[in-house]
C-alpha cells in the first residue's frame, strides 16, 4: 500500500467541493477535503486557489471514477 498523499483540484465552488468530498466518503474513500476560503470568510482568496481533496495515491483512480460519476468530469489537476 502507497501512503503517499495526492490532491486533485475541486475548483472554486465551495459547495460543490464539498458534495464531491461526501460522494468520495459515501463510497468508502477516505478523503479530507481542504477549503481554500476559509469557509467563507476570505472569498476572493479562490479566485487564486481551487478547493483540493487531500486522497490517499492509491485512491487516486477510484477518486476521479467517483468524481465523473458525480457529475465532475475530468481531466483532474492532481498533484
Amino acid at each position: 500500500m502507497n501512503e503517499k498523499l495526492r490532491t486533485v483540484d475541486l475548483g472554486f465552488d465551495r459547495f460543490r467541493a464539498q458534495l464531491l468530498a461526501a460522494a468520495c466518503e459515501n463510497d468508502g474513500l477516505h478523503v479530507e477535503l481542504l477549503i481554500m476560503d476559509d469557509n467563507g470568510v476570505a472569498p476572493g482568496y479562490t479566485d487564486l486557489t481551487p478547493h483540493k481533496l487531500l486522497v490517499r495515491a492509491d485512491d487516486v483512480e477510484r477518486v476521479g471514477e467517483v468524481l465523473t460519476a458525480s457529475g465532475f468530469p475530468g481531466p483532474y489537476d492532481i498533484t
